[in-house]
């Protein structure tokens, strides 16, 4: 896959979640969408329980739509046409539900949380840097 714009955020230092490296710069691996997750749900979360993770999908509207907007960009660029159709339709019911629209195309590195449920448009032309935190 091509990681685009991606390459000048390789190697970089996060310090604040005291990463030395940014390990993938896009969804091109299941490893990747893991990875990338995980890192959102930190920035919510700051720590990973089971718990924790089932409260937020139940809870937290920003969470579900970064969640189900990673799930459809990652079918999309690894060509998993059933899954990327079933995705792009709870992103789309997510997207009117809370108001959200944020477009799978739009690249965004991991940490990117949203803040609070209300009007967010980003386009998918968008490059949006790790550890990224919206509100309306």
């Amino acid at each position: 896959m091509s990681n685009g714009n991606f390459e000048m955020y390789k190697n970089k230092d996060w310090p604040e979640y005291g990463r030395d490296n940014e390990e993938y710069v896009d969804l091109d691996s299941w490893d990747a969408l893991k990875y990338f997750i995980i890192r959102d749900f930190e920035r919510i979360n700051r720590r990973i329980s089971a718990k924790k993770l089932l409260k937020s999908l139940w809870t937290e509207p920003g969470f579900k739509y970064v969640l189900w907007m990673r799930i459809t960009r990652f079918s999309h660029l690894n060509h998993k046409k059933l899954l990327f159709s079933f995705a792009r339709m709870v992103l789309r019911h997510h997207s009117y539900k809370f108001g959200f629209d944020i477009s799978w195309r739009a690249q965004i590195l991991p940490g990117f949380a949203i803040g609070h449920w209300g009007s967010i448009i980003i386009q998918g032309s968008t490059v949006i840097g790790s550890n990224c935190f919206v509100r309306p």
